[in-house]
């Protein structure tokens, strides 16, 4: 990062393609026992996805997108925020190293006093991630990234994410008196590409440029209406027949009881199990990928 080259940069680019579209699982985090696999492979395992190697890979994604505004890091980015980084700690703040994706089978949380991990250190970092880069200037162009209620208080500029995403897919944006956006940018998650809506104002506008919503000339008391529709689509497995679901930017999984059960009861009786994003999940037996035969 203190030299900035290009040589740098490239190679920085081409390990950030080389994880997210060779190595990665549907919840965004990567390695199989603190390795990459052969090309293809994806494997179910209780070590998958080590939860510093997705913490690194989202300040390579930061970097990168300091040289090169692409929508394409954000939409990892937020996969990998949702649904890995949210998802690695429990009520009591409690970390995991690994973030098993074996069918079946349930979280492993650090204890206190008996575990430190490296992923303990990097896991009582990741909080601050959640609003680190919602916001990005790039000139007189202001960015927004990431969807959660949050307010922006700097010179010349005073606005508020107001939205409950992604259980909803409204985003209001208020911006306050005293403030002049020459170009606001807003990413559109490519789940949303044909279906997503801005409105500003009385005008209404669905052209996305490189990912971005782009809105010029806001003036305080104006509000920006952004509305991400969502649906239910496959994330396709490197391995055959098998895949993940999700919602929107959401990775769904399939509760099948508390560790205290039996699973059989849940999984044999053809009782409906009812699917819900993986980052509620806790301390439960669950499943996150599906054999579609």
């Amino acid at each position: 990062e203190s030299t900035n080259s290009m040589w740098v940069i490239l190679v920085s680019l081409l390990l950030w393609r080389f994880v997210t579209q060779d190595h990665s699982y549907a919840i965004g985090g990567n390695s199989e026992k603190e390795h990459f696999e052969k090309k293809g492979k994806e494997t179910l395992s209780k070590k998958t996805c080590e939860s510093c190697n997705t913490y690194n890979m989202m300040r390579l994604c930061e970097y990168l997108f300091s040289f090169n505004q692409k929508s394409e890091y954000f939409d990892w980015y937020e996969n990998a925020l949702l649904n890995h980084i949210l998802a690695q700690q429990d009520e009591s703040g409690a970390k995991m190293y690994f973030v098993s994706l074996l069918q079946g089978h349930h979280r492993t949380y650090e204890k206190k006093y008996k575990s430190w991990w490296c992923c303990t250190g990097t896991g009582m970092e990741n909080p601050e991630k959640y609003e680190n880069n919602i916001f990005f200037f790039d000139g007189s162009t202001l960015y927004i990234n990431l969807y959660m209620p949050s307010r922006l208080e700097t010179d010349g500029i005073s606005l508020e994410i107001n939205t409950d995403y992604p259980y909803s897919d409204k985003i209001s944006i208020a911006v306050k008196h005293n403030t002049e956006i020459d170009s606001l940018k807003l990413r559109i998650p490519e789940f949303s590409h044909k279906a997503a809506a801005i409105r500003h104002g009385a005008k209404e506008f669905r052209e996305i440029e490189k990912g971005y919503f782009t809105v010029s000339n806001i003036k305080g008391g104006d509000t920006v209406e952004l509305t991400l529709p969502m649906e239910i689509t496959e994330y396709k497995s490197r391995e055959k027949d098998v895949c993940a679901l999700k919602y929107g930017p959401v990775t769904l999984c399939a509760p099948l009881g508390k560790i205290t059960d039996k699973v059989s009861e849940y999984s044999t009786l053809g009782t409906p199990i009812i699917l819900k994003p993986f980052f509620e999940t806790r301390h439960e037996f669950y499943t996150v990928y599906f054999d579609k035969k």
